[in-house]
């Protein structure tokens, strides 16, 4: 029976991690794309989270390869950071922290491998290992997908993970082009509130959960204000990306 479970459950990896096929009767632009890859590291993070509590080597190994396959398709490129953030602590006072490096997400592919190893049954062992090369070694560019020069010019996804602790909140300014799709994603441990204020002190996105996923089309360039706030009453590790 755990063969059988895990055996369908690799099927389901096959299906998650499949290119976008030529024949798709709408493709999507190389802008849209990039937009994509910020909803694949949220649904990559989900999947994780799913496999550590259920101790699933093919959910992390899924997780992985969706991490894999944003970075073949950006070309290794990750976005530019926000330089700072501002802390607003529960006793209302205010710090600013460095942000620090992008979370390289082949590095964080392979942590995930290494998770899927750790928790593996002994019994099926060989199975994970002969997955995870397979992952590893996987073509993931569609050799028919010719708006890949156009994203990998425009680089990848900005890619942040950090640690907030309880009733605080972290403010993060992103700017935004003109006329090109935008997109903010989070997922987290527990459920944070995050919230994205437009440059007029306008709330464009707000939401409480421990996934959001937003895109809009900016008319002009604009800078916006992330806040993520940890109602919970324990320190919570978030990521946040954007493309």
């Amino acid at each position: 029976m755990k063969k059988f479970a895990f055996a369908s459950s690799v099927g389901f990896l096959a299906l998650l991690i499949a290119p976008l096929g030529a024949g798709d009767p709408k493709p999507l632009t190389a802008d849209e794309m990039r937009a994509e890859y910020v909803d694949d590291i949220a649904t990559a993070h989900e999947l994780a989270a799913f496999a550590d509590k259920f101790k699933s080597p093919e959910a992390y190994i899924a997780a992985a390869s969706l991490l894999l396959k944003v970075e073949a398709q950006s070309k290794g490129k990750m976005g530019e950071l926000p330089k700072e953030v501002t802390v607003v602590g529960a006793d209302g006072k205010e710090k600013t922290e460095s942000v620090g490096a992008a979370v390289k997400l082949s590095k964080l592919a392979n942590e995930w491998f290494d998770s899927a190893r750790g928790v593996a049954d002994p019994s099926l062992a060989k199975e994970v290992e002969a997955l995870i090369k397979a992952a590893m070694k996987r073509e993931y560019l569609d050799p028919e997908d010719k708006d890949i020069v156009e994203r990998g010019k425009a680089g990848g996804p900005a890619n942040m993970r950090r640690t907030i602790q309880p009733n605080d909140t972290q403010v993060i300014k992103w700017k935004f082009k003109a006329n090109q799709w935008a997109a903010v994603g989070m997922t987290s441990g527990s459920a944070l509130g995050i919230k994205i204020v437009g440059p007029n002190g306008g709330e464009m996105f707000s939401l409480r959960g421990a996934r959001a996923v937003y895109r809009w089309m900016p008319r002009n360039d604009m800078t916006v204000n992330i806040r993520i706030h940890n109602g919970t009453n324990k320190p919570t590790t978030f990521n946040l990306t954007s493309n």
